[in-house]
């Protein structure tokens, strides 16, 4: 089995692995520590199960490489990472806490033998579980103690990883295009992990074949294996003076010949466009001439309309004053109307007055006649008396 990182950056192993009695071990948390302490996955892989204990402790299992599993118990609620997550070698799964049947803020750590099942089962854990101390490197600046009364297990200080250099085309040389790989000491994959090299180009010292794989040097005794077809290095051989000078000058000839291909493509459209243009050109032509005919005959339309105004506005001017004239004369007209309207007021008013006076004449002459008939039959009263009396 491969070193892992102690899943604690501080604090102390407070009880040890024991294959009987207790399944892992027990990290406990030192006040001079703080709170909220971060727990770290010991190597890279896929979370295969996350949730909450029978007892209520908060619990992330992960399942990695050769089906090897390892487990983080009494986490905060609700900081475990869910389940089918995919992490790397230190990423946060949790944070230290005292969820389930705990006493005190602790992390329960247990790692199991390779060769398991991928499907999460709390017995299968717990019936193959190994001593996680001798499987955990810790990082230089990590503050872990050891159990108080016992000293077996001094956790190793993670090795420094080689740095990646700047390219150099003189020096053969390979760039690590995953997350992470393996250095070992020996170019076999049963070497010991020395370290892991991250992303970056690396000189390359020597090559070796084994096991399926081109191994690189890229420090002395350092080793990793290569992989161009599933994405995880890149090679880059060295190059002479003389090769860079042949691809110097296969790039300019490709670059020519593209140039060439440019220009000829570019000539090929212009003529294009000149065979285009003359055609448009003749269909211009044939429609300003067009055009002309139709200005000449909109010239010709445009005179005839400026005699037909000239003589509208002779007509208009004429009838303009007629007009003028005739208003004089309506006005004359209306002046002598309200004249005789006038006049025939004066007249309606004396017709009234000679009316009533026609009437008063009437009556007069009425009461008049009616005298005179009175007088009348007086007389030829008298006349019949005269008659009677003397005889006449």
């Amino acid at each position: 089995m491969e070193y892992g990182l102690f899943p604690c950056a501080s604090g102390w192993v407070s009880q040890e692995y024991n294959a009987s009695t207790h399944k892992g071990i027990d990290v406990g948390w030192l006040s001079k520590d703080g709170a909220n302490l971060p727990v770290r996955a010991w190597k890279s892989g896929t979370v295969i199960a996350s949730g909450t204990d029978a007892a209520g402790a908060y619990y992330v299992v992960i399942l990695h490489e050769n089906n090897q599993w390892s487990g983080y118990w009494h986490l905060v609620a609700n900081t475990n990472i869910a389940k089918g997550k995919v992490v790397k070698q230190g990423d946060t799964v949790g944070v230290r806490g005292n969820t389930g049947l705990s006493s005190g803020i602790h992390l329960h750590f247990l790692i199991t033998k390779e060769g398991l099942p991928t499907t999460y089962n709390y017995n299968t854990m717990v019936g193959n579980t190994v001593n996680p101390i001798p499987l955990c490197y810790k990082y230089k600046t990590d503050d872990i103690q050891n159990a108080k009364d016992s000293n077996q297990y001094p956790l190793p200080i993670m090795p420094v990883a080689p740095k990646p250099v700047k390219r150099d085309t003189s020096k053969h040389q390979v760039e690590v295009m995953a997350t992470s790989l393996r250095v070992r000491t020996t170019p076999s994959t049963s070497g010991e992990v020395y370290c892991i090299a991250t992303q970056g180009l690396y000189n390359v010292l020597q090559q070796k074949d084994a096991n399926g794989y081109v191994w690189d040097e890229i420090e002395k005794n350092r080793w990793i294996a290569t992989n161009e077809k599933d994405g995880w290095t890149k090679d880059f051989p060295a190059e002479s003076s003389l090769e860079k000078e042949i691809e110097a000058l296969q790039n300019k000839v490709t670059e020519l010949n593209g140039t060439i291909d440019t220009l000829k493509a570019n000539n090929t459209e212009l003529n294009n466009v000149l065979t285009s243009t003359k055609k448009s050109l003749t269909s211009v032509t044939k429609e300003r001439d067009s055009l002309n005919e139709k200005v000449t005959t909109l010239n010709s339309k445009v005179d005839t309309l400026t005699a037909e105004k000239d003589t509208v506005s002779k007509e208009l001017k004429t009838t303009k004053s007629e007009l003028t004239s005739t208003k004089k004369e309506l006005t004359s007209k209306t002046e002598e109307a309200e004249k005789l309207s006038k006049d025939l007021s004066d007249t309606t008013s004396q017709l009234s007055l000679l009316t009533e006076e026609k009437e008063v004449v009437t009556r007069e002459l009425t009461t008049t006649k009616d005298t005179l008939s009175t007088l009348q039959s007086s007389v030829a009263a008298v006349a019949s008396a005269l008659k009677n009396l003397f005889g006449v």
